[in-house]
């Protein structure tokens, strides 16, 4: 039986003539939303993420502003400390002060981990102070002798001041390594 319809003949000859051997190939439908859900959601993770990395950086330009401020509070002090032949308590008396307000400013934008060790070596910093400054004048001959012995030597007084000098730069070196 042959079948009189043409259309039907015509889809016959069709498909026998792309490849005898496969099926026609089907290609599926996309939606009309699907591609633009996808587009939508691209752009919003990609708002996300560069919301999230434009907080970052910002908070990374503060704590590095406040670094440099922090560092270069010392400056003064390690200048003197390092050139000039003067007492290490007149250093301390005008620059802790000073060491002081930066490092209150500074904390803040530490995270909490390494404020507590910052906080930890300030305070040590400060009890330096203190027992350098807080002393009555009639002790600091005393004090300014580390071995009794060689206290009317020359050499030692040069060797106690480049000790207290040390001491102080020593601390300093700690709390300017808490701005990198």
């Amino acid at each position: 039986m042959i079948n009189a319809n043409p259309q039907n003949v015509s889809k016959q000859t069709t498909t026998q003539h792309l490849n005898p051997t496969q099926s026609p190939e089907v290609k599926p439908k996309l939606e009309f939303g699907t591609v633009q859900i996808s587009v939508i959601l691209g752009i919003i993770f990609t708002a996300i993420a560069a919301y999230i990395s434009k907080i970052l950086w910002d908070k990374r330009q503060r704590f590095k502003k406040a670094s440099d401020d922090f560092r270069s509070v010392f400056d003064r002090a390690i200048y003197i400390l390092e050139t000039k032949q003067f007492c290490d308590r007149e250093v301390l008396r005008e620059e802790f002060p000073v060491h002081e307000k930066a490092m209150i400013q500074f904390r803040d934008h530490l995270k909490a981990r390494t404020s507590r060790r910052c906080c930890k070596d300030w305070e040590e910093y400060k009890q330096h102070y203190e027992n350098r400054t807080n002393v009555p004048i009639l002790c600091l001959i005393g004090t300014e002798a580390i071995d009794p012995a060689r206290i009317d030597d020359p050499t030692h007084h040069a060797e106690v001041e480049k000790f207290r000098r040390q001491q102080i730069l020593d601390h300093i070196k700690k709390l300017r390594s808490y701005t990198k």
